[in-house]
């Protein structure tokens, strides 16, 4: 598990191309059929202060990534979090090390709280965000199952933050 990097583009690209329809609906919520190149690039040129996302790199052989997670500070305080594991390597724990990771960064910065949504259909990551403690509640104005983990605390205004370390194994503890 790493930060995804300003040159990991066609990495990401590929592994978005390597996804299944049904995954990607699911993670998308069947709002939009392939990610466009504008994500993209939000994504690998992240400035870790407003949004942050890591990477699951295959082990052995040519670099492929095999799971995402990415995050999006919001009001200084809380982050909304995606994720998004390769179809064909779900539910190896790929999802619970990318979950992991973005929680255990979010405490370090001082974040209050993580949300996500996900269909109600998405049984793999209802259950894990359970395991990870977040609240879970169907939400049917938006037709969707919320993701909520609060921790508690306040957070340091994120636009003040100036970290200049670069986010590596030896800060995620």
């Amino acid at each position: 598990i790493r930060p995804v990097q300003r040159n990991d583009g066609p990495l990401f690209r590929a592994f978005l191309d390597s996804i299944d329809q049904e995954n990607l609906q699911m993670r998308m919520m069947g709002a939009m059929r392939e990610i466009s190149e504008a994500h993209i690039r939000r994504v690998v040129k992240a400035d870790h202060v407003r949004d942050v996302s890591f990477v699951a790199v295959a082990a052995g052989g040519e670099p492929r990534f095999v799971g995402v997670v990415e995050a999006h500070f919001e009001c200084n305080e809380s982050a909304n979090f995606a994720v998004l594991v390769s179809s064909g390597m779900q539910r190896q724990g790929i999802g619970t090390l990318l979950m992991d990771k973005l929680v255990r960064y979010c405490r370090e910065r001082g974040i209050s709280r993580i949300d996500g949504e996900t269909t109600p259909y998405n049984i793999g990551m209802i259950t894990l965000a359970r395991r990870l403690g977040f609240q879970i509640a169907w939400s049917p104005a938006k037709h969707a199952t919320d993701l909520v983990l609060e921790f508690g605390q306040s957070c340091p205004r994120l636009d003040q933050v100036r970290d200049s370390r670069p986010l590596d194994a030896a800060r995620s503890g």
